[in-house]
């Protein structure tokens, strides 16, 4: 017959060398169970659908006898009502494990381990950014166990259709390595992303804006508030990265010499950098107001460089589409440094100046002469840039001398 257990016979219990399952005479289907290795723990066997059931509710001492009663009358009260206590902790255990298997808890995941420790700031951005946007709103709910090859074809292909190859290229090679890390981090035994064509064969993105559209954009602005304004005419002013702008700090800068001493550790290719400023860029820079005794030239909080770019581009797309009589079509903020490239190039810029102004760590001059090479070309560099800035007044007023003079708003 089963005795009701006690408090004190519990902790005194003697382990035997085969498993004990003794019964509570005070809460009968309640079972204090002993294993020979020393594991205490409490379970409930009751019938469901016609089939005895257990279900084994936690380790003792972790629940004491008090509690385990209550736990099990509880549950032999659900019992009553139809439902199966043993089922339920199943479906919870298999809907746990599917969550570690998420592919938008993963994908955070990599970003915490992978992205922002081997990256710099600006490229955990980026990166971060497209996978947010590209990944987890089309794999959403998904378990990354079950994804296929056609499912990342199928994404790639999507990208590439909606006439975004370069995006399509940037997501081939972050999903290449977020596979690899869910490999090694054992997510997955196999990978979808095995043998995936590339989306484009070494395509290059070339957009570069119009004479027409140099001029809208310019003039758009000039219609915007700050500082998402003055930060794009910086951009096509320089050419450099947008990044780089957005996060430059005054001790940078030297407005007097007209010069923007860019530090390596600011630069994408870690290479510190000297922009010369033509006259409209100093104006501009002059013209910004500073928040408290920020450092940051661009900033709403004085903590933080700014940050809504995507909603800045949008108001600056419908800003411009007003300017034009038509939406402009495919074109990222990138496209201003490309711009400025192509710009310098047509007006008769040599290419190893241009590469020089962008701060390329390849090109024109290679091997060991990129080595040896030390002249900086200042004074070539400043021409280019005043040359440039000289081409945007003419586009922006019409004749050469009807230059920006300077709408800085």
């Amino acid at each position: 017959m089963a005795k009701s257990l006690t408090a004190k016979a519990i902790e005194n219990w003697t382990v035997s060398d085969k498993r004990q399952e003794v019964p509570d005479r005070l809460t009968p289907g309640l079972y204090f169970v002993v294993q020979p290795s020393g594991k205490k723990s409490w379970a409930i066997r009751y019938r469901s659908e016609r089939r005895t059931r257990k279900f084994t509710m936690g380790t003792y001492p972790k629940i004491g006898l008090k509690e385990a009663r209550e736990l099990a009358s509880e549950a032999l009260k659900q019992v009553q009502l139809g439902e199966d206590p043993a089922a339920d902790k199943t479906a919870r255990q298999s809907e746990k494990q599917a969550g570690t298997f998420n592919v938008e808890r993963i994908i955070a995941d990599y970003i915490e381990r992978h992205i922002k420790r081997n990256n710099k700031p600006s490229t955990q951005a980026e990166f971060i950014r497209l996978m947010n946007r590209e990944f987890v709103p089309i794999w959403q709910g998904r378990d990354i166990r079950e994804l296929t090859r056609r499912d990342v074809i199928a994404l790639l292909d999507g990208i590439i259709d909606r006439g975004s190859p370069y995006v399509a290229q940037q997501s081939y090679a972050i999903l290449s390595r977020f596979f690899r890390f869910c490999l090694e981090r054992d997510y997955l035994e196999t990978s979808p992303f095995t043998n995936i064509p590339k989306p484009t064969k070494g395509m290059s993105r070339d957009r570069v804006l119009s004479d027409e559209e140099i001029k809208a954009f310019w003039l758009s602005a000039t219609e915007m508030d700050w500082p998402f304004g003055h930060l794009y005419r910086l951009l096509l002013l320089t050419g450099q990265r947008r990044d780089e702008v957005a996060e430059a700090r005054w001790g940078e800068f030297d407005l007097e010499q007209r010069l923007w001493m860019l530090p390596a550790d600011r630069a994408k290719n870690d290479l510190s950098h000297v922009v010369h400023l033509s006259e409209p860029a100093v104006v501009l820079l002059k013209a910004l107001p500073t928040v408290g005794e920020s450092e940051l030239l661009f900033t709403t909080n004085g903590k933080r460089p700014i940050s809504g770019f995507s909603r800045a581009k949008r108001k600056l797309d419908a800003l411009v589409e007003g300017h034009l009589g038509h939406e402009p079509k495919d074109w990222r903020i990138h496209d201003f440094r490309r711009t400025a490239a192509s710009g310098m190039a047509a007006i008769g810029i040599a290419p190893h100046v241009v590469e020089k102004i962008l701060n390329h760590k390849s090109g024109t001059i290679r091997g060991v002469a990129a080595i040896y090479n030390r002249h900086e070309y200042r004074e070539e560099t400043k021409t280019a840039l005043d040359a440039w800035a000289s081409r945007i007044e003419a586009l922006v007023g019409n004749q050469p001398d009807n230059v920006i003079r300077l709408e800085v708003g």
